[in-house]
């Protein structure tokens, strides 16, 4: 709603024009920006994953937990035991 106002858009129109500019809907934009930033926070090991559920944005752990595993392949655990 907030870039729709911004921008003087219907919901319906700004969603087809994301879609038709980046190839990917807005929703998966956002879920691609979310787990990205789960990936510098694993990294980092500064928070537990708890943590970084509620500053990604995401409902709950395992709402993450299978989000992040369809995106990456592996769980954030795995992540983070992998990346560090």
């Amino acid at each position: 709603d907030s870039l729709c106002n911004k921008y003087h858009l219907s919901a319906s129109h700004l969603i087809h024009r994301f879609k038709t500019v980046t190839g990917v809907s807005v929703m998966h934009y956002l879920k691609q920006c979310r787990i990205t930033k789960a990936k510098v926070m694993l990294a980092k090991k500064e928070l537990t994953i708890n943590e970084i559920v509620m500053q990604c944005g995401f409902s709950d752990h395992s709402n993450f937990s299978r989000t992040f595993k369809q995106e990456c392949g592996i769980t954030p655990s795995q992540f983070r035991q992998r990346y560090n």
